[in-house]
């Protein structure tokens, strides 16, 4: 898996957008109860866990860098949020099943070996737990990055690539997010090209992104 460590620990500022996903932003309310619980699968330094942990969720949340984990614990410290941050592999996490309200797993599906990221699917589909929620942003063979690495970029498009794009293992095919998580119940689906003025040069991405819930 990549080494972000380097961005994170840039400066003080989150390195990607310090809002929250408007997509989680847009629909956390769907999810409702006492004592929510959320996971969040490669955090980053925290966008989206913090964001949950301010609508009062309980929250878990893992990455691989330091750096990331540190400015998310001193936030959650600064501001009393209950948020416990921890630097791990999540290919490594284990969890009782049915035990999650919300699960976040914004960019880390392709970020990982296509095996491994159908195992994670798999796993967050049972930590799940029944009526919860999954809010979930992957990168599609859109992305210039897929097209450069298969030599389909002239070299004047190349600025179009995102300076993470290497990073990024497994690009989903056309409405694959969708596919995989056809025995939910999809709140929500956007697949197309949008640009990204958060980090590093003006960029472009391919991406989808799906807010869905687990139905009987």
């Amino acid at each position: 898996m990549a080494d972000f460590d380097k961005f994170y620990g840039e400066d003080t500022n989150s390195f990607y957008y310090p809002e929250p996903s408007s997509v989680l932003e847009k629909y956390i309310g769907l999810v409702s109860g006492k004592n929510l619980e959320a996971l969040d699968l490669g955090c980053g330094d925290g966008r989206n866990a913090i964001f949950a942990a301010k609508k009062k969720f309980h929250v878990l949340c893992y990455d691989l860098s330091q750096n990331a984990i540190e400015k998310i614990d001193k936030l959650a410290q600064k501001e009393n949020l209950k948020i416990i941050a921890t630097v791990e592999d999540v290919k490594k996490l284990a969890f009782e099943d049915n035990k999650f309200d919300l699960i976040i797993a914004s960019t880390i599906l392709d970020h990982l070996d296509r095996k491994d990221s159908l195992t994670l699917i798999l796993n967050i589909k049972r930590w799940l737990r029944m009526n919860g929620f999954v809010y979930i942003g992957v990168f599609t063979v859109d992305d210039p990055a897929y097209k450069n690495k298969h030599g389909l970029l002239l070299d004047i498009e190349k600025k179009l690539i995102s300076e993470t794009g290497d990073f990024i293992r497994t690009f989903f095919q056309k409405n694959e997010l969708r596919e995989l998580f056809s025995d939910f119940k999809e709140i929500f689906y956007y697949e197309g090209m949008k640009e990204d003025l958060s980090h590093g040069n003006p960029h472009f991405h391919g991406l989808a992104r799906i807010f869905c819930q687990k139905i009987c």
